[in-house]
């Protein structure tokens, strides 16, 4: 039973954090794509108009991108949340995380932004004699669990053994000491990525939300935004990358949880646009329906004769309990989100009460009407399906906007994967990409669908820890060498790695004296004997699935650590 006294403190802070509006980040200049981040989750919207582009043309391809989710109390209740893609409305999330034992809402309104070059010149202030001499701002003021440094940076104090925002662990005793070789880092279940180029970290939250099963419902949300500059592959490098972390903070669980991407889709002029989904690869799109993207837009649109196409790609939805710490759910359903107007029949426009959407992130249309293969989706076939307009629009005789005869016009879209039950202190991970695709070839908008076509599964393959394109290891310019530089200053290289049976460890100087396996919390695991020499192998058969830290202590006594992911 909660005590009323810290109930009533919950909802004063609520109360209180309500009135923290959210900002508005805007990032160029890393990658090929100029995109901008709002504290409360919400991609690619900006007050001063959407933003996400290249850098060299002035079309704005998204005007949102929000995080929905939607599941059922005990007592049979629907729920949902949700951030808004229409303007006006206000967002179910509010920026900030939370005092675990006060519920104070801290970091409200914060990005913490790490780049490759602030790295680099920490990593060559690190490596000259393993003493930082640089206190850089944005490495001391990361907030990594238990960082001494954070409080005189910031101004107040985080949570005390609270995991926030990932890092590199040197010494692996699971507390973020910059001055003992810590820095910030990329974390994704499951996946040991090349080093990124730029990390934006910030969390964001629901407030404590009471429902009429008296169930306490509440979510708390850590963001990953990351970028590579890849010149040597232009999808790479007109990708951004999101990595976001739900944790429930309630104290019931919650039954048919489905989280859910809502995406609007703006490709220059909005009016004459067509979507489409590309199942075997967790891969929705937007596309021009026409050569010139002017169509429905005022006089004097500017625009580009051969308008881009934009894809939005779940990699995975990992979620992570302690029966399964690690069990992999794929993109279920995508629909579009059509006006709630008389253009469309009342059962295909956008849900309004909690069961409509229930309905809707479950797979079905808002009347519970399932959605078919054919026309419009709606009633229009026999063959139930979860993805909408699944073909390719160069297939003729396949199922496209193109095909149906679909009348172009401004796209919103909701795209979902199921998660089950969502127990309290659970973590559901999900990993997105938003990329641009522009042909500079391209004399049609068909030449846009060869290029997505033939080049977005080798993204797929990338992002699914498989590092190559055709075979060959993906050199993203000096990202690849940042990486090669941290391993060298760790002087200890694991392979394979991620692995499944056995791993084999080697270092660069020295003999290993002795290897241990930690936890990502730094808790020691397990302890192996060694040989003496400079390769050793250990067995890993035993381990479940995830990410863990081998630690090696030299003849010298001097130590090095490495991350291992464990795959099956």
């Amino acid at each position: 039973m909660i005590r009323p006294l810290l109930l009533l403190g919950w909802c004063l802070v609520c109360w209180l954090s309500s009135w923290a509006q959210p900002t508005y980040l805007e990032v160029e200049g890393t990658n090929a794509v100029q995109f901008s981040v709002r504290s409360d989750g919400l991609l690619f919207n900006n007050p001063s108009g959407a933003k996400f582009r290249l850098d060299e043309d002035s079309i704005n391809m998204m005007q949102g991108a929000g995080l929905w989710i939607s599941g059922v109390t005990p007592a049979g209740d629907p729920i949902s949340m949700r951030s808004p893609l229409e303007e006006g409305q206000e967002s179910d999330f509010k920026p900030g995380f939370l005092d675990p034992e006060t519920g104070e809402v801290l970091g409200a309104n914060q990005f913490w932004r790490i780049d490759r070059r602030t790295l680099q010149r920490f990593f060559s202030d690190y490596g000259e004699d393993l003493i930082v001499d640089l206190q850089i701002p944005a490495i001391f003021g990361w907030p990594g669990r238990n960082n001494a440094f954070f409080e005189e940076i910031h101004g107040y104090a985080l949570p005390e053994d609270k995991d926030l925002a990932p890092f590199w662990d040197q010494n692996g005793n699971g507390n973020y000491e910059p001055d003992q070789g810590d820095y910030p880092s990329l974390d994704v279940i499951g996946c040991s990525l090349p080093f990124m180029d730029e990390l934006i970290w910030f969390a964001y939250h629901t407030p404590l939300d009471t429902l009429p099963s008296g169930l306490l419902f509440k979510l708390e949300v850590y963001a990953q935004v990351y970028t590579f500059a890849c010149d040597t592959d232009p999808i790479l490098n007109q990708s951004v990358f999101v990595n976001k972390q739900i944790f429930h903070r309630g104290i019931e669980l919650v039954y048919d949880v489905q989280v859910g991407m809502g995406l609007d889709f703006s490709i220059g002029c909005p009016e004459d646009d067509y979507i489409g989904s590309y199942p075997e690869i967790n891969s929705v799109f937007a596309y021009n329906a026409n050569e010139q993207d002017a169509l429905g837009c005022e006089e004097g649109f500017e625009s580009s004769q051969i308008p881009s196409m934009v894809a939005f790609q779940q990699i995975d939805c990992y979620y992570e309990s302690e029966d399964d710490p690690y069990e992999n759910n794929y993109l279920a359903t995508f629909k579009p989100l059509w006006p709630n107007d008389d253009s469309r029949p009342p059962g295909m426009q956008q849900p309004v009460t909690p069961l409509e959407y229930f309905y809707f992130f479950s797979g079905t249309w808002r009347d519970q009407t399932p959605l078919t293969y054919g026309g419009d989706g709606y009633q229009d076939g026999t063959e139930e399906v979860s993805m909408i307009f699944s073909d390719s629009p160069q297939d003729n005789e396949g199922w496209s906007e193109r095909t149906a005869l679909q009348s172009p016009g401004k796209r919103k879209a909701l795209a979902t994967s199921p998660k089950g039950i969502f127990y309290p202190d659970d973590v559901i991970e999900v990993n997105y990409a938003f990329t641009i695709f522009n042909d500079p070839q391209a004399t049609s908008v068909d030449d846009e669908f060869e290029d997505f076509y033939n080049r977005y599964e080798g993204l797929h393959s990338f992002m699914d820890c498989s590092h190559t394109f055709e075979g060959q290891l993906i050199v993203c310019n000096e990202a690849t060498s940042i990486q090669e530089q941290i391993t060298r200053n760790q002087s200890l290289d694991l392979f394979p790695n991620p692995a499944r049976a056995q791993v084999h460890l080697q270092l660069h100087q020295g003999t290993v004296e002795q290897v241990r396996l930690l936890g990502m919390d730094g808790k020691m695991l397990q302890q192996f004997s060694a040989t003496n020499s400079p390769i050793e192998q250990i067995d890993i058969a035993h381990l479940r699935v995830g990410v863990y830290i081998v630690q090696v202590v030299t003849s010298e006594g001097k130590w090095a650590n490495q991350k291992l992911v464990v795959s099956r």
